[in-house]
């Protein structure tokens, strides 16, 4: 079990707060030093993108893309474009 951990700044306001958590979890690791980076606003598309960490040379972000199942529609779709461009292919003499 893990109780709450507060993160605050250097006047004590309250940054974050982790809630306590209990059954199959990791105990919490020791802070030794914080960091912090800020982004311009709406520098991120945070419906397609998500930071998943921070590099600590370079203060950078660093950011995967959410990765969006593929339905059904969107396969057909795909399936689809990619016979047009076969067929663009064959009918002008192979440059694909």
């Amino acid at each position: 079990m893990n109780g709450p951990r507060v993160i605050c700044d250097q006047d004590g306001e309250i940054i974050c707060i982790i809630h306590q958590m209990a059954g199959d979890v990791l105990p919490h690791e020791k802070i030794t030093s914080l960091h912090h980076i800020d982004l311009e606003y709406d520098a991120l598309d945070f419906s397609t993108h998500q930071i998943v960490g921070v590099d600590v040379e370079t203060m950078k972000p660093i950011i995967e893309e959410i990765p969006v199942p593929e339905t059904e529609e969107r396969r057909k779709i795909r399936d689809l474009e990619d016979a047009l461009l076969l067929q663009a292919d064959n009918d002008i003499g192979g440059i694909l």
